[in-house]
């Protein structure tokens, strides 16, 4: 079991599983929103953004054979667990609404034109918004958990790797 344990960690395996993992999280996310309607707001759009860029970084690090490629998964991931934090805090009111996540004020004394303007650049759901929970916890919060798990499962596969 130790054995398997420990060949888990290799760079290729280890790149390889987290290839799939983005592949599965944007793929669960793509479907949540468009089969289960679960809307989702500009800050969950850049946390997609994180597993897009860790699964191209990752792919790059398979072809290339270089170990050095987890570190870089690892900050990355790191880095989207920052995002899932600060998205957790807006969602707990811990931190302020971004104003690109906020809904426009609109200008009674605006034209046709410029409400209509405006209302397509309004996004349709706040940051502050929880849309899915389960146990308590947000998508923003598992995010975190995952990011988190990741950011080490990277750092130590590199760490194996060695």
């Amino acid at each position: 079991m130790m054995h398997f344990i420990c060949k888990f960690f290799e760079t290729r395996c280890a790149l390889v599983s987290i290839v799939l993992i983005c592949f599965f999280s944007l793929g669960m996310a793509w479907i949540m929103e468009h089969v289960f309607g679960i809307q989702a707001c500009q800050l969950c759009y850049y946390e997609r953004y994180v597993y897009g860029a860790v699964g191209i970084v990752a792919l790059s690090g398979l072809f290339l054979k270089k170990p050095q490629f987890l570190i870089i998964t690892g900050l990355i991931f790191f880095f989207g667990m920052g995002l899932s934090f600060y998205h957790v805090g807006i969602q707990n009111g811990w931190f302020e609404l971004p104003s690109f996540c906020q809904t426009a004020q609109f200008d009674s004394n605006a034209s046709l034109e410029d409400l209509r303007a405006q209302l397509l650049g309004t996004p349709t759901i706040t940051c502050n918004l929880v849309s899915w929970s389960l146990f308590g916890i947000s998508l923003a919060g598992y995010n975190f958990i995952v990011s988190l798990g990741l950011s080490l499962f990277s750092f130590l596969g590199f760490w194996k790797s060695r």
